[in-house]
């Protein structure tokens, strides 16, 4: 028993348990996900610009497979769905045509900024129905599956174990006879409360206001210069998107739900593009940052009160 103590407080064997705990519940998050929304790749990012403006480079997508026979499709108004093409690629793009036949449905799609229609295909093909998206996460994706983004994230994965083994153990330094104020304490506190509140709302504005353009090696195009946008801005580029070939956005709406917003767009041909149903990284950010602040000022509220306990136990 006493060796199981000894190896409990062993700061390595506490490391190897939290990572093996993150694996597990990432587990469950996964194959949770596959059972929940009925399909094998429920989240997806996207690659290319063929949905723009109402899917862009770099979205993760959530994908729920559903009945075909409750697919909607219609022009600029129809479901987005994922389908295989037949070299075995996915493609996501909006259901315009469903006919039903003695072998099941031939669905057709088109992307919202292509200008041609693809071919009909069975709903075999089919994989699952867009229900939500993320934006700016799906980065990080296409990023680490190009050579250099995953040699990067090696190198840095490295960095980071050769630092955590050359740091001290709590165990290490009580040895040394490290003896940590309280006033020092309090001060690094709160100097950490300081720079996660000014990283969290400098994250808030620009979620709500700011844009950012960087090369993305993983996209799928020739150029491959990609911007992430805010909520405003996303708005404003909707706004603004034009094709010779496509009809001109007359008016833009903002739908906001709690952590979503979705943004459709009336054309000029009376039709109504439909968005889809988007994370708001703003109000998540806010909530966010509330939890810091009532977990920081609890901590330094506890932390004087054990002060002053002390104080009067010594005199």
């Amino acid at each position: 028993m006493e060796k199981l103590k000894r190896l409990w407080r062993n700061e390595y064997f506490k490391t190897a348990i939290s990572i093996l705990v993150l694996i597990a519940l990432f587990l469950i998050f996964w194959y949770g996900s596959i059972l929940y929304f009925n399909n094998e790749t429920p989240y997806l990012v996207v690659s290319s610009e063929s949905m723009r403006p109402t899917l862009e480079i770099g979205d993760l997508i959530i994908v729920k497979r559903i009945d075909p026979a409750q697919l909607y499709a219609a022009p600029m108004e129809g479901d987005i769905i994922v389908y295989r093409n037949k070299a075995g690629e996915l493609v996501v793009h909006r259901l315009i045509s469903k006919t039903l036949t003695e072998d099941g449905y031939l669905l057709k799609t088109q992307g919202d900024a292509n200008y041609r229609a693809d071919n009909f295909f069975s709903d075999e093909q089919y994989v699952g129905k867009v229900i939500a998206r993320i934006p700016f996460i799906g980065h990080i994706s296409l990023f680490t599956h190009t050579a250099q983004g995953f040699y990067l994230l090696i190198f840095v994965i490295i960095c980071l174990i050769i630092i955590f083994m050359l740091l001290p153990s709590s165990e290490e330094t009580n040895k040394e006879g490290e003896k940590r104020n309280l006033h020092k304490i309090l001060n690094l506190n709160f100097l950490t409360f300081l720079i996660l509140d000014i990283l969290i709302i400098g994250f808030t504005i620009f979620s709500l206001w700011g844009t950012f353009s960087f090369w993305q090696p993983g996209a799928e195009s020739t150029n491959k210069w990609v911007t992430v946008r805010g909520m405003y801005p996303d708005l404003e580029y909707h706004k603004n998107f034009t094709k010779t070939y496509l009809p001109k956005v007359e008016e833009v709406f903002l739908y906001q739900g709690l952590f979503t917003y979705k943004i459709d767009c009336r054309m000029d041909n009376g039709q109504i593009r439909v968005g889809v149903p988007t994370f708001s990284w703003a109000q998540f950010s806010i909530l966010i940052l509330v939890l810091v602040n009532v977990w920081m000022i609890t901590k330094f509220l506890l932390s004087k009160r054990a002060s002053t306990m002390e104080q009067k136990s010594e005199t």
